[in-house]
């Protein structure tokens, strides 16, 4: 063997380091809170502190937060009260990489060869066996030494007026509020890599970036209540809101440090960015009015409307109209219902809304964008860095709905049931351009989708005494999806996802058919029906269910009292189904453990990789043509029921309590994340890779860390 390399093992001398093992440990949470809440006639105060440490159960991996809050009023005339809510943040995120990074513990961890071992005979971190060296460095070595970090500070502040001037206008009443907003965010992300082993190889990276945030609002309310007749209720609102925010960055990189003692990056001797600009300016205006009537208590209707003006669209599509119509008609209060003694609440409602979206990833996707640095021969020069869209306009979601509410028995039973229908227009979508145009995308209103589903829940109170009550709640949601109409009705692909008129969002890939026993070779559906082991984008096809189709919960909550105190429990599990995951952590392990020639670890499932002519699996041969392309060999069904929570109390009896002057005292134990049934082979199935924050990004799995296990318990002291 070369120097510095372990010896290939035989099998039966071969020793297993649980390389994953070695990047995880038990994760420990603290908190602390206290809270005073105090005052006299005419001023009240709420004051609270928090702190708390989480360490995950990745190593060094940890979160720290302290916070403040004070909220104080003042009433100055009987009609006059003011008051500010403030509140002052601090965070500081001890970073370990997750997905999306290869370098990151688990992934890193996941694709050593389990034969390679993480320390030197010495105790030292091995670094001379690492795959591919800095692309995947020893995960320990690299998350123990390098430093990443980010702290934020965060100032909240709301101060507001509220005033009553006339008790009986016109037999109703007025009240008047006029609120102002500061949310002040600061960001220092900061970046320290070593010499010896990953990205800081060879002379030490560092790198940090200051980001300040401002928003400021002011918003301002009328509201006139009035009753006629002992029967006509009107509540009428009318306001307008304004929002001006804006972010600003710097950021510095640099590499040739003298040694890993020195942090800042100043003291490195090659800048490789140096960096400044704005990244957001954004301004809202909102103007609206609300009108609700109520006859008898028994039907209300409700109507809204409200124009609101976006600083990130086109000049002339900045504006948007949207409102609302809903009616309420309690049913179990007419005449006719009060001989059904059984049935204690019984509510008939329905709505139509309209409402709007201006979310972007970007401030300025309607601007064609030019930035510095394209210089040539010394002089400073400008080229164009994004493709704008000035007819780019507000995202409309159009809603109809209606539905029941029944109680029995004074409730015991308590049932609700909703129909819903919405369609989203002019979807905020990037279409992707030829590279020959000089941008990859364009930010867009793309199409139409259209969704429909059922909400369903149902609680009973199983046993209601004195001493002891226990009850049960079940929810569950059905969806349905559907592209409704796309610009030129092109199809819209993102990744291996696409949106096709007529059609909900599958996955565009090809169909794996398994593998030629006389070749070893991966055998994909082409486009005809027959077979082929080279496959092409025309030989895709629209598979799968991104989205589920059934999504829910069941709970359940008892409580006993007695003598000797009061027990409390809870319970609920999750459970989601109908929908398909995209594995991509599977797929990269048989692809990198196949292509890199045994450098990274694979899948157990490779001990039935195809070895010889005639061998029946559904492995293909490691290492040939297309055998881990992303299909459906890794397309996985992503129902799960989950454990999500489980909590037990024990709380004093109510005499000890007062003996010792408290309300009371409580202690408990709670449990999340605890079970899970589910098929995937590699991941959670609440994953998702990059947060999924479009239509076109869900359903995808890659080295996604699974949810934590957790374990607490703690004490609720109340005076």
């Amino acid at each position: 063997s070369s120097p510095g390399s372990v010896p290939c093992p035989t099998p039966e001398e071969a020793q297993n380091y649980e390389w994953a093992e070695a990047v995880q440990r038990p994760g420990v949470a603290r908190t602390g809170n206290i809270s005073f809440r105090g005052g006299d006639d005419d001023t009240q105060f709420f004051l609270s502190g928090t702190w708390s440490q989480k360490e995950s159960y990745v190593i060094t991996n940890r979160f720290d937060r302290m916070s403040g809050r004070l909220n104080i009023t003042q009433d100055v005339k009987d009609w006059i009260r003011v008051g500010a809510n403030t509140s002052i943040t601090r965070t500081q995120n001890f970073q370990a990489g997750s997905d999306n990074l290869f370098a990151a513990p688990l992934t890193s961890a996941s694709l050593h060869v389990p034969v390679v071992p993480i320390r030197n005979d010495d105790g030292s971190l091995n670094l001379q066996n690492t795959p591919f060296g800095a692309f995947t460095p020893n995960p320990v070595f690299v998350t123990e030494t390098n430093d990443y970090s980010i702290k934020n500070w965060r100032i909240l502040a709301s101060p507001f007026v509220e005033m009553n001037p006339i008790d009986n206008l016109i037999e109703g009443s007025l009240s008047l509020r006029a609120q102002g907003g500061i949310d002040a965010l600061i960001v220092d992300d900061y970046e320290r890599l070593n010499s010896e082993e990953g990205g800081g190889v060879p002379t030490g990276f560092g790198a940090q970036s200051y980001d300040e945030e401002r928003k400021y609002s002011l918003r301002g309310t009328a509201t006139y209540a009035r009753t006629f007749a002992s029967r006509h209720d009107v509540d009428l609102l009318v306001g307008g809101e304004l929002e001006d925010s804006r972010r600003q960055n710097a950021e510095v990189s640099a590499t040739g440090f003298p040694s890993f003692q020195f942090k800042t990056v100043d003291a490195a001797a090659s800048p490789s960015t140096t960096d400044s600009e704005v990244t957001r300016i954004d301004g809202l205006a909102s103007f609206f009015t609300r009108l609700t009537y109520t006859l008898d208590d028994k039907y209300t209707i409700e109507g809204s409307i409200r124009r609101d003006g976006s600083s990130r669209f086109g000049e002339d599509k900045r504006w948007g109209t949207f409102g609302s119509a809903s009616f309420a008609y309690n049913l179990h209060r007419e005449s006719f219902m009060q001989d059904i003694g059984f049935v204690s609440n019984l509510k008939l409602r329905g709505a139509w809304g309209l409402t709007g979206s201006n979310q972007l990833d970007g401030f300025f996707s309607a601007r064609t964008l030019f930035g510095g640095g394209a210089n040539y021969n010394e002089a400073a020069g400008v080229s164009p860095t994004q493709l704008g869209d000035p007819a780019l306009q507000w995202e409309s979601k159009r809603t109809l709905e209606g539905g029941f509410d029944l109680g029995l028995f004074n409730d015991r039973i308590f049932a609700s049931a909703t129909y819903y229908n919405s369609n989203n227009n002019d979807l905020i979508l990037d279409r992707q351009l030829p590279l020959s145009s000089g941008f990859g995308s364009i930010t867009q209103n793309l199409g139409e989708l259209t969704t429909q589903g059922v909400e369903l829940s149902l609680e009973t109170q199983n046993i209601v005494t004195e001493s002891f009550q226990w009850t049960t709640s079940v929810t569950a949601s059905w969806q349905d999806e559907e592209v409704q109409e796309l610009v030129g009705g092109d199809p819209i692909i993102s990744g291996a996802q696409r949106a096709i008129e007529g059609e909900s969002i599958k996955f565009n890939i090809p169909i794996y058919e398994g593998v030629d026993p006389q070749t070893g070779l991966a055998q994909y559906r082409d486009r005809d029906g027959g077979t082929t082991n080279s496959p092409t984008n025309a030989d895709n096809y629209n598979v799968g269910n991104v989205l589920p189709s059934w999504t829910g919960s069941f709970g359940t909550t008892a409580q006993l009292t007695q003598d000797w105190g009061g027990i409390d429990f809870r319970a609920q599990f999750n459970f989601r189904t109908g929908n398909d995951i995209l594995n991509g952590t599977k797929q990269f392990l048989y692809e990198t453990g196949a292509n890199g020639g045994g450098t990274f670890n694979m899948p157990k499932g490779a001990t039935r990789r195809w070895q010889e002519p005639g061998d029946q699996t559904s492995v293909p041969q490691l290492g040939s043509n297309n055998s881990s392309l992303e299909s459906t060999r890794f397309l996985e069904d992503g129902d799960f029921i989950r454990l999500k929570s489980i909590t037990l109390g024990y709380s004093i009896p109510s005499s000890l309590a007062e003996s010792i002057n408290v309300d009371n005292i409580r202690v408990y134990f709670q449990g999340n994340n605890l079970l899970t049934f589910d098929e995937l082979s590699f991941g959670d199935p609440e994953g998702s890779q990059s947060g999924a924050r479009s239509v076109l990004d869900r359903g995808e799995l890659f080295f996604t860390p699974p949810q934590q296990l957790t374990l607490s318990g703690g004490i609720d002291l109340q005076f």
